[in-house]
């Protein structure tokens, strides 16, 4: 069952949330240090006070199986752009144990429902193009390259 997160769920949220930046942490240690444990709780748990994203949990026998963040942002009426809402995916993860088993497509489709009851245009979000379970992933739940973002690394690790 997909549900707003609460204090409770903290600790839960926090096991994937390291499980997730682990993952980061193996496909770019040159971009990423694996702080510690207690990073992803304190983290997880200013985001649940301060009320400016939405953070879900989905439940299941009283198990965090996996959890999401995101948030809307409006883009204003300029010269260049026009108006255009966006539902921004900060985090979605699932537990490891779980994956492949309908939990990040629940929270993908509790998503989808949330942004169109708020008028979004689109829902985005970021994924390492070498996280190749996550592209497949995103892939399959309908999400498209909309644009690149490209590095020259001049440091090899």
């Amino acid at each position: 069952m997909v549900r707003k997160a609460e204090i409770a769920d903290i600790e839960g949220m926090a096991r994937i949330y390291s499980q997730l930046h682990k993952k980061h942490v193996e496909i770019r240690p040159d971009y990423f240090n694996m702080p510690k444990r207690s990073f992803f709780g304190s983290s997880l748990a200013e985001t649940l006070s301060n009320g400016e994203r939405e953070l879900i949990v989905y439940e299941k026998n009283g198990m965090i199986q996996g959890y999401a963040e995101f948030f809307i942002h409006e883009i204003c009426e300029s010269e260049t752009r026009t108006f255009y809402r966006r539902c921004f995916i900060d985090q979605l993860a699932v537990d490891t144990d779980w994956q492949g088993n309908g939990v990040g497509r629940a929270l993908t489709e509790h998503i989808k429902s949330y942004a169109r009851e708020r008028s979004c245009n689109s829902i985005e979000l970021g994924v390492w193009y070498e996280n190749y379970d996550a592209v497949d992933f995103y892939g399959a739940m309908g999400f498209t390259p909309r644009m690149y973002k490209m590095e020259i690394r001049l440091v090899n690790n």
